[in-house]
C-alpha cells in the first residue's frame, strides 16, 4: 500500500513530494522496529522494505521523467521564449491545449515601430544601436507576457505580438490594450530617467497598432526551422494601423473590431482611413486610456468636444478651428499627449 502510494505521488503530484513521504515512511519504520525490538522483543527487519521503496520511486521518477514529462519539457522548449510562465503553465496541465500547424482563431494583433529610427541609429555606432534597441524591447515586450501575450517577433525596431493563441485568453482585446498603455508609460519613464543616453536632444517614441480579426496561426517555415506565427488579414491590418500613427500624430491607434468590446474605455474617433492595401476605409480610434481615464471629467467635456468637432469637420463647418482650439486646450490635462493629436 506504501509503495502504490510512493507509485501516486510521484507520477500524479511530484516527485519531490514522493521523496519526502519515502524519507518519512523510511523514518517511521526505523522507529517502529526499534521500539517493537526494545518494548518487547521482537525483531521485525526494515531494511528490505525500505530498499523496495527506494527502487519503488527511483523507478517511478524516471518514468515520470522519460515519459509523462517528455511533452512539457518539449513545450516548453518551443514557447518559454514566447509565453508568460503563467500562460506556459496552462498549456503544460491542459490536455489538447495546442493546435498547431495551422489553426484559425480569432487574435487580437498589435504592431508596435520606433519612431525615427533611422535619425537615431545614424547617428549612433552599431554597438550602440544594439544596446539601445536591447533596452528599448526587453522593458516593452514586458508588457506583452505580463498581460498574457505572445510575443512573435523583433523585426529590427519593432515588435509583433498577439493575444488568444495558442490557448485560449479571456478578454485578450482588453489586455493587448492594457499592454499597449503600460508601454506608454514605460516609455515616458524611460525618457525621463535617460535610460537611452541621449539626453535632452532625443525623445525617444513609439507607434503602436492593435486589430482584433480572425488569423491562421501555427507553426510556420521550412521542414527543418520554423517559427510559431500568426498570418492573414488581421495580422497586415494591425501593421497598416502601426503605420498611421504618424499620419494621425498618435502613439496608440486601434481599430473598431478592437473597440467595441471595450466599452467604457477612453478612446477617441480618429477617423475612417485608408490603409495600404485594403479595399475599404478602416475606422480608427485614439486609445487615451482605461476606464479610469475615461470616467474622468476632462475625458468627459473632452470628448463631448471631440464628437462636435468630427461633426464640424464633416459640415466643413468655419467654427471648426475654435473647437480644435478648444479640444487642444482641454486634452493639456490629459496623459496621453493629446495635443499633437489635434495639430
Amino acid at each position: 500500500m506504501l509503495g502504490s502510494l510512493l507509485v501516486l505521488l510521484t507520477i500524479f503530484v511530484s516527485p519531490a513530494i514522493a521523496l519526502a513521504c519515502g524519507l518519512a515512511i523510511t523514518g517511521m519504520a526505523l522507529v517502529a522496529s526499534w521500539l517493537t525490538f526494545s518494548l518487547a522483543g521482537l525483531l521485525f527487519d526494515p531494511f528490505a522494505p525500505i530498499v523496495m521503496g527506494s527502487i519503488t520511486h527511483f523507478a517511478t521518477t524516471s518514468f515520470r521523467f522519460l515519459v509523462t514529462d517528455r511533452e512539457r519539457r518539449a513545450i516548453r522548449r518551443a514557447f518559454g521564449q514566447y509565453l508568460s510562465p503563467s500562460l506556459l503553465y496552462r498549456i503544460e496541465h491542459t490536455r489538447d491545449a495546442l493546435r498547431l500547424g495551422g489553426d484559425d482563431r480569432e487574435l487580437t494583433v498589435m504592431f508596435v515601430d520606433v519612431r525615427n529610427f533611422t535619425e537615431i541609429s545614424e547617428r549612433l555606432p552599431p554597438t550602440a544601436v544594439v544596446r539601445f534597441l536591447n533596452t528599448l524591447l526587453d522593458a516593452l515586450s514586458r508588457h506583452v507576457t505580463a498581460n498574457e501575450g505572445t510575443l512573435d517577433k523583433f523585426i529590427g525596431d519593432s515588435i509583433m505580438a498577439f493575444w488568444n493563441a495558442p490557448i485560449d485568453v479571456a478578454d485578450h482585446p482588453a489586455k493587448a490594450v492594457r499592454a499597449a498603455l503600460a508601454m506608454r508609460e514605460t516609455i515616458a519613464r524611460l525618457n525621463e530617467s535617460d535610460a537611452f543616453g541621449f539626453g535632452a536632444e532625443q525623445t525617444v517614441r513609439i507607434g503602436i497598432g492593435i486589430h482584433t480579426g480572425v488569423a491562421c496561426v501555427g507553426n510556420m517555415g521550412a521542414e527543418s526551422r520554423f517559427n510559431y506565427s500568426a498570418v492573414g488579414d488581421a495580422v497586415n491590418t494591425a501593421a497598416r494601423i502601426e503605420t498611421v500613427c504618424k499620419t494621425v500624430s498618435f502613439d496608440i491607434l486601434a481599430s473598431d473590431d478592437t473597440v467595441r468590446s471595450l466599452p467604457g474605455w477612453a478612446f477617441l474617433d480618429a477617423g475612417s482611413l485608408e490603409l495600404k492595401g485594403k479595399r475599404a476605409r478602416t475606422r480608427i480610434n485614439a486609445v487615451v486610456g482605461d476606464e479610469s481615464v475615461a470616467s474622468s471629467p476632462d475625458f468627459a467635456e473632452l470628448r463631448l468636444l471631440h464628437g462636435k468637432l468630427v461633426e464640424a469637420l464633416r459640415s466643413r463647418s468655419p467654427g471648426s478651428r475654435k473647437i480644435i482650439a478648444a479640444a487642444k486646450a482641454k486634452a493639456a490635462g490629459l496623459p496621453a499627449g493629446l495635443q499633437d493629436f489635434y495639430g
